[in-house]
């Protein structure tokens, strides 16, 4: 009897795998599990099945490739993958014109998955390798590399499928798997797409490693604003690169591009269409004094005494026709540490109470909001100072009686970019020409890092922080079984530890603040100060 490497965990399946011995030092442990979110027994053998046979062309490829493959980040990155490939894929895919099929193939049954046809020869290898791996004392380590003669396996054909016919599979699976916002959907596209002028499109398994090197040089020479410079716009690519006294693309962006192309590279891989992906181990040359968190900065005290001081975000003197955005969007974005498009696109139903905690909703529950990705999905308690002393809340309860929906009504809807375009477009205007803060690496996103920074100083719990932020738990463990925490542990976890050194006391002044009853409920021992 085949093994089905399914186990019964309350309501849904696990996948289990025992890891062969010889890679059990790469893995850092003997046996994998994970959920593959289904309680159907007919629909988890199939998925049980094609996930084994990924892993057994993982195995193959770290024995194969040695340390350059055995390197832990990438075997959980490719595990990722596996695991997002095989749960986006619900229909039954086990009949395949000369493979047999499990007792729960229904006669008729097809693979709705053309690209997954590649691997189902690795599944039946798994199989018989699984079987044998099930009683390694009757196995040499040389044996479980064998194929199912008895000789060396032999590495699968790569497919004549092109560069662009391999990108809208990958991009069907990511957007399936609700991985990818709009925006992240439309970037990839434009990353592909100069993959595709520079290569043409020709079968992705013709990329070798020193096409892909030629690619990364390129990126380095690769100009900005192409589209938009008359002395570049309609010229091919190869006159570009070679042009002089023109502006290059940061370090961070060309990295951005060299990575969708691995990604992709990656998927082929796992599909079949490439026998090795020949992008592995190449990384983009960025300078040495260029780490991740530079990518943004931070606003300094200084900065925000600047920013919340200033009388066209305050709506006073000769700014008294600011429009209300220009006050509660920087206001939330510091004290909820909410991405742009996240609170432009509020609505008042977003505001809500959960066990007697204000909170705002992150959400994509209707067709103009959108989330960067699943984890984005949350509940950010709001800061006594918002609640008691700003009285949010009343201004919530006041476009309510006006018959508005939105918390922001004055902001117009973009297809792309969604509601918070108007915003990013005046705070960068404001900050470098009003506020006269010129750094680069200061935007309305560093709001976002001036919170998170405030906590993680703090030395808050770090599972609560990444939840309170929107980031994807760390590790396949955490992701598939830790659950969301509860309002009441996000505030006193986090929310009342946040300190950001700066005497705010007068926008409690300002005319977009409510007068009236502060709400109740929610906060106890709510800090007084105003220097927060």
């Amino acid at each position: 009897m085949p093994a089905t490497y399914l186990i019964k965990h309350t309501s849904s399946y696990l996948f289990r795998l025992r890891v062969p011995s010889d890679l059990q030092p790469s893995f850092g442990r003997t046996e994998l599990r994970y959920s593959l979110q289904t309680g159907r027994l007919g629909e988890a053998k199939p998925k049980a099945r094609l996930l084994a046979g990924l892993m057994q062309c993982l195995f193959h490829d770290i024995r194969l490739n040695g340390p350059s493959a055995a390197d832990r980040g990438f075997i959980e990155k490719s595990i990722e993958d596996y695991i997002d490939t095989v749960r986006c894929n619900t229909t039954p895919f086990l009949q395949i014109s000369g493979t047999p099929t499990s007792d729960d193939a229904r006669p008729n049954a097809n693979v709705a998955a053309s690209d997954l046809k590649q691997i189902i020869s690795d599944v039946l290898h798994a199989e018989l390798e699984q079987m044998r791996i099930v009683s390694p004392d009757s196995l040499t380590d040389h044996d479980q590399t064998q194929g199912m003669a008895g000789g060396q396996r032999k590495e699968p054909d790569a497919s004549t499928a092109t560069i662009s016919q391999v990108a809208e599979a990958f991009v069907k699976i990511k957007t399936a798997g609700d991985k990818w916002a709009s925006t992240t959907h439309k970037n990839s596209r434009i990353k592909i797409q100069l993959l595709l002028e520079f290569f043409g499109d020709v079968p992705i398994s013709t990329l070798t490693r020193r096409m892909m090197s030629q690619y990364l040089n390129m990126l380095m020479k690769l100009p900005t604003r192409r589209n938009q410079d008359p002395r570049l716009k309609g010229k091919p690519l190869e006159k570009i690169i070679e042009m002089k006294d023109v502006k290059t693309i940061s370090p961070r962006t060309a990295a951005f591009y060299f990575e969708t192309a691995k990604e992709l590279l990656r998927f082929a891989h796992i599909h079949g269409h490439v026998t090795s992906n020949p992008t592995e181990g190449m990384k983009f040359p960025t300078p040495k004094n260029m780490v991740p968190d530079e990518a943004r900065e931070a606003f300094t005290a200084e900065d925000l005494t600047k920013i919340f001081s200033h009388p066209d975000l305050l709506g006073t003197g000769d700014s008294r026709y600011t429009r209300e955005y220009k006050f509660w969007g920087p206001i939330l974005g510091l004290f909820t540490g909410a991405r742009r498009n996240e609170i432009a696109q509020l609505y008042l139903a977003d505001f809500l109470q959960v066990d007697g905690v204000w909170c705002i909703s992150i959400n994509d529950e209707s067709d103009d909001k959108r989330t960067k990705t699943t984890s984005s999905k949350r509940l950010v308690p709001l800061h006594p100072f918002l609640i008691k002393e700003l009285n949010i809340i009343g201004r919530v309860e006041k476009l309510q009686a006006q018959g508005d929906s939105r918390f922001f009504p004055e902001l117009k809807f973009h297809e792309v970019s969604g509601y918070g375009r108007q915003i990013s477009t005046w705070f960068n205007r404001f900050l470098r020409s009003k506020c006269q803060i010129s750094s680069e690496k200061k935007s309305f996103h560093s709001f976002r890092h001036t919170f998170i920074t405030s906590l993680a100083h703090n030395e808050v719990n770090d599972d609560l922080l990444i939840a309170l932020a929107g980031h994807a738990k760390q590790g396949i463990t955490k992701q598939t079984y830790v659950k969301k925490f509860k309002a009441q542990q996000m505030y006193d976890g986090l929310v009342k530890h946040l300190n950001f050194a700066v005497n705010l006391s007068h926008l409690t002044k300002s005319r977009f603040v409510e007068a009236g009853v502060m709400p109740e409920g929610g906060f106890s021992n709510h800090p007084k100060s105003q220097t927060i």
